[in-house]
């Protein structure tokens, strides 16, 4: 995808753009091909600081093997995302952290193609890259 865009488009720089958890995958493509972009554009990033995603995705890893990768464990999923409402007073829902407006969380809560457990596998890889790319020597 990337290539056809790059050659359709010469001459105009080529910017990409991640939020969220898009930013992990254009991180993680930066670093792979970093001659390919001109600029990266990172909005809604996270960071996993080494000390906490070493044993976490240790962890992970182990709850893959044993309960299989494509497994969509709920108590796995809180874990993860429990975190998020953290610095949320008083949050009405599991994902409050998405937005202050709370017409707009439960539009996301209210919407069936949102707020589904994801698969062991899917946690683990994140938690995997997150922690990569908080490694200063990579962001360049």
């Amino acid at each position: 995808i990337a290539q056809t865009l790059y050659d359709s488009e010469k001459g105009l720089p080529y910017i990409v753009l991640g939020h969220s958890m898009g930013s992990i995958i254009a991180r993680l493509f930066v670093e792979t091909y970093p001659n390919f972009a001109n600029g990266l554009i990172l909005t809604g990033t996270g960071q996993y600081p080494k000390w906490k995603g070493i044993p976490a995705g240790i962890s992970l890893k182990l709850i893959s093997i044993f309960t299989g990768k494509r497994k969509r464990l709920k108590w796995v999923n809180q874990l993860v995302y429990k975190s998020f409402n953290k610095k949320i007073d008083q949050p009405r829902t599991e994902s409050g952290w998405l937005s202050s407006q709370s017409t707009e969380v439960d539009k996301f809560v209210n919407d069936e193609y949102t707020g589904f457990l994801v698969s062991n596998q899917l946690i683990y890889e994140t938690v995997k890259h997150m922690t990569r790319t908080a490694n200063y020597s990579q962001l360049k």
